[in-house]
């Protein structure tokens, strides 16, 4: 083998182990798919556009050997395409802009353009997507009705420390019916059934606790409009705030709070994998003197509290123990309100002061 020809094959090694010390494959899949995606769940492709089921996941390998610690690869259930951020990408490319990638090191080029990594000096700013009409996802309206909370609701409440009179200050609603636009009912929820709505400005998001993920939410805010995550129009604008996942996790904490007579503001926003808005971070950082970012302790929380770190953030996790369940790993108390719902108000309150707020 020539001097030359061996320095050429290293290069691709070369960069990649550049981008992978400024990102790793979990982040770019978030970034190209434009959704927050847990390990195990299932999407809409973003690989083509005949996917009405839900057929696009990640997971880790099993069966290939990797040489690289946080590899993640992807599978299409519908099609029986497979592989790893590299193939992927390059998928995308071809898919989305008829760009057609021939090797490793344009693939990191293409992704470095797209992400603004920095990696390669010439690429300058990452250009606006081109993207097909048949993957532009329509903003869909919900139409509901409330009803009072039932006695089942407020159990279901009780359980995480949530009182009636925080979910009315908070604009959460027990849901009757859906409704189709023209005020047909669509979906009737018996008293027993959990649904549940919270009212954002003019936008809502649909939270139903006992169904399945891919059933649980159904969301019309903005991604990434500071005005629509969750808590940001309660602010009290107190010295500290936390910075958590979920509104029902803003709701335990404000709770917590208020008991033990902490002023402390917690606002969410609507998935671990967004970024801050920049206007949003300059305020924060200009007025609170300490924030605190609160993160589940799995591959999306972990990476959504080391991004904020980085600016100065404190970051405290619920839990990180783990146990096996069916030969995976998982975090049982990963939030606060699984927390105080397997613990208590007490031991939530004890956690709560270890914190030093």
């Amino acid at each position: 083998m020539s001097l030359i020809y061996e320095i050429l094959s290293r290069q691709p090694k070369r960069y990649e182990n550049k981008l992978f010390s400024v990102t790793d494959d979990y982040e770019i899949f978030c970034h190209f798919m434009d959704v927050d995606i847990e390990l195990g769940e299932t999407v809409e492709s973003p690989l083509r556009e005949d996917d009405r089921h839900g057929s696009f996941g990640l997971f880790e390998p099993t069966r290939v050997d990797v040489d690289r610690e946080g590899t993640l690869f992807f599978k299409d259930l519908g099609t029986g395409q497979m592989g790893d951020v590299f193939t992927f990408c390059r998928r995308y490319s071809s898919y989305r802009y008829n760009i057609f990638l021939t090797s490793k090191k344009s693939i990191i080029k293409f992704i470095d353009s797209e992400m603004g990594l920095g990696i390669f000096k010439d690429n300058g700013e990452a250009r606006d997507r081109v993207v097909r009409p048949q993957m532009i996802r329509k903003e869909r309206e919900v139409f509901y009705k409330t009803r009072p909370f039932t006695p089942n609701d407020l159990k279901y409440w009780n359980s995480l420390g949530v009182e009636e009179e925080l979910l009315k200050e908070y604009n959460t609603a027990s849901v009757k019916y859906l409704l189709g636009p023209d005020g047909t009912i669509r979906q009737q929820f018996r008293v027993a059934e959990l649904a549940f709505v919270y009212e954002i400005l003019d936008k809502i998001k649909l939270y139903r606790p006992k169904e399945d993920r891919k059933f649980k939410f159904r969301n019309t805010c903005p991604g990434n409009d500071p005005r629509y995550y969750q808590g940001y129009n309660q602010l009290k604008l107190y010295d500290t705030l936390v910075i958590t996942k979920s509104m029902k996790d803003v709701l335990c904490f404000v709770s917590l709070f208020r008991e033990m007579e902490l002023e402390v503001d917690c606002i969410a926003p609507h998935a671990e994998s967004i970024n801050l808005d920049e206007d949003f971070l300059k305020m924060i950082q200009k007025h609170y003197k300490r924030i605190i970012i609160v993160a589940d302790y799995d591959l999306a929380g972990v990476k959504f509290a080391n991004k904020y770190k980085k600016l100065g953030f404190e970051i405290q996790f619920i839990s990180t123990s783990r146990i096996i369940i069916n030969g995976r790993c998982k975090v049982i108390k990963k939030d606060i309100s699984d927390f105080y719902e397997i613990k208590g108000r007490d031991k939530s309150k004890k956690l709560i002061k270890e914190w030093k707020l």
